[in-house]
């Protein structure tokens, strides 16, 4: 399982392969923490006393590290009205971030007592009121996120439609096995764990899918979710392959949340893979038996062993595709998106 360590504060969440003796060198920042960091940076004294408290020691305890927030960047200042970055905001951001990294001890402390930092140009960014879909620009936002998003809309689609949970995850595991042909590990781990947990996990699903929200658009919902899976999936993926550490230029990288969904999910999946042919990484999926309804852990049984002797065929069944899968997904998201729409 994924090793977590929260500062004093229980505001910074530090995630990592399961070793307490583990110290990273390169610290990936989600989004949560990157906009944490943009606020202690313009105005300090509008955070409350712990979170000023718990970002200057942040910044003090990871001085030296290597940090890592592009893609933290990257969503907090996608615009979904222009359908691409923000630049003000990139800039105001990005500003923030880089200059802080270059501050001693003493000046983060000074700053911390601050009116903060001025930044001279005028930002503007309009709210979402309308937004049928994300298909013509999730690609471009990240392409990573695709596959994530499709499985999000019919985990939506599923607990709106079915009362039973186990309808509910039998017609999602349908929708992986034969129509996107993946299986995409967290995503059916946090499925199965919502559908058929205990009334915590069914908690811990709802912090992720932000369900309470009702104001938000939906679509936005899961893609925040799917952003949430992508830095889970940039942790592991870090580790386990050579190819996404030499591009982020990363060496042995904690990820750092406020995120608390983000933590507690993370503490329920495993960041270990196994290696298949041609050098293939696939997540091991692993349940925690208390974590699951008495009356489901034999589906759950199953339905592991179903993922596990299709892998094969859903491999054989992406080959026709010819590498072609995310315009197989696109095709798919904008079915989910139109039936989203259509019981939301």
């Amino acid at each position: 399982m994924t090793y977590v360590r929260s500062d004093r504060y229980n505001r910074y969440f530090y995630l990592a392969p399961a070793d307490d003796t583990y110290e990273f060198q390169s610290l990936l920042m989600d989004t949560n923490t990157a906009i944490n960091l943009e606020k202690f940076y313009y105005n300090p004294q509008k955070m409350n006393d712990i979170d000023i408290k718990a970002t200057t020691e942040f910044l003090l305890n990871n001085i030296k590290s290597d940090p890592v927030y592009g893609f933290a960047v990257q969503e907090a200042c996608w615009d979904y009205t222009l359908g691409r970055l923000n630049e003000g905001q990139y800039q105001k951001m990005t500003s923030a971030l880089e200059n802080q990294y270059n501050w001693d001890i003493s000046k983060i402390q000074q700053h911390a007592l601050s009116q903060g930092q001025l930044f001279k140009n005028d930002v503007f960014r309009s709210k979402v009121k309308e937004l049928e879909t994300l298909t013509d620009q999730i690609e471009e936002c990240n392409p990573f996120l695709v596959g994530s998003y499709a499985c999000i809309l019919k985990i939506l689609i599923v607990q709106m439609k079915h009362k039973s949970p186990l309808k509910s995850i039998y017609e999602y595991l349908d929708y992986v096995n034969n129509e996107i042909m993946t299986n995409y590990a967290l995503e059916t781990q946090l499925a199965i764990n919502y559908f058929l947990g205990n009334d915590k996990m069914y908690a811990l699903g709802n912090s992720i899918f932000k369900f309470d929200r009702k104001k938000e658009n939906v679509l936005l919902k899961a893609c925040n979710a799917s952003w949430d899976m992508f830095f889970l999936r940039l942790l592991q993926m870090s580790h386990f392959h050579s190819g996404v550490s030499k591009a982020l230029n990363t060496f042995k990288p904690n990820l750092v949340t406020t995120d608390h969904g983000i933590k507690n999910f993370a503490q329920l999946c495993s960041v270990e893979a196994v290696i298949n042919k041609d050098n293939k990484f696939v997540p091991i999926l692993s349940f925690i038996e208390e974590n699951i309804k008495n009356e489901y852990l034999k589906h759950v049984e199953n339905i592991e062993s179903e993922l596990y002797f299709k892998v094969l065929e859903r491999e054989a069944a992406r080959d026709i595709l010819n590498g072609d899968s995310n315009s197989y997904l696109l095709e798919s998201i904008t079915k989910l998106e139109k039936e989203l729409k259509l019981i939301s």
